[in-house]
């Protein structure tokens, strides 16, 4: 199942999704990403590290990986714990302005902007390459040329975070989101698909298969490099 996804902000009202008008508005808390070290440390840090975050360590560990390519990372909060928790090699990449910032704050080994559908990627079979809810960004086709350039450099496993693949909370979600606009007065803005896991699966076909699922608050799946033609 696939449906057009949508949200709420405070402050952005534009009728398609502004990334880097997000990252720069401090009251779009969830998106924010501030101007200093010091409060980006204060913004993603956590007592804990969350369980999720702590098994895909322990898989990519398992699969003998030492280096980890982040594609859309966003605020970078999950490849931060990951940095954290591990001795791996952390690279984030993004394509918005706020890259630089991420880059200012010296955490990570590499902070480098990206655009996931035109450039190559600084990856091959020694690199593991995260995408963390990057899903609802692009549509079919677009996914599917992720994932087939992601084969064309030879990368082994991709860690695939979903977004939300389970279809009862796509469409809690999805109707939860038209209440709060009517409640709030403010008009939806459009975000890209929520896909079900089925709907995923179809997508990396023909160059990944699923080999692990990690299914909690937050699920994540390995996928594994098919051997088989296309």
């Amino acid at each position: 199942m696939k449906v057009k996804h949508y949200s709420v902000f405070e402050v952005l009202t534009t009728n398609v999704i502004n990334w880097n008008g997000l990252r720069n508005e401090e009251l779009e808390s969830p998106y924010f990403l501030p101007n200093t070290r010091e409060k980006y440390l204060s913004k993603v840090q956590a007592e804990q590290p969350s369980d999720y975050v702590l098994k895909m360590i322990e898989q990519m560990k398992k699969l003998g990986y030492k280096r980890i390519l982040s594609l859309g990372c966003g605020i970078a909060q999950t490849e931060y714990h990951i940095k954290k928790e591990s001795n791996l090699e952390v690279i984030v990449s993004d394509n918005t302005e706020s890259i630089q910032r991420l880059q200012s704050y010296g955490i990570f080994d590499e902070a480098l902007s990206l655009d996931i559908l035109k450039d190559d990627y600084p990856a091959d079979e020694e690199t593991v390459v995260l995408m963390h809810r990057i899903d609802t960004e692009f549509n079919d086709e677009d996914l599917k040329h992720i994932f087939k350039t992601c084969k064309t450099h030879g990368i082994r496993h991709v860690f695939f975070v979903p977004t939300n693949p389970f279809v009862f909370k796509i469409l809690l979600n999805e109707f939860k989101t038209l209440i709060i606009s009517i409640i709030k007065r403010k008009k939806r803005t459009f975000c890209g698909y929520s896909r079900s896991k089925s709907s995923l699966i179809k997508l990396w076909r023909g160059s990944y298969e699923k080999i692990y699922e990690y299914r909690d608050e937050k699920s994540f799946y390995i996928i594994e490099l098919t051997k088989k033609n296309d």
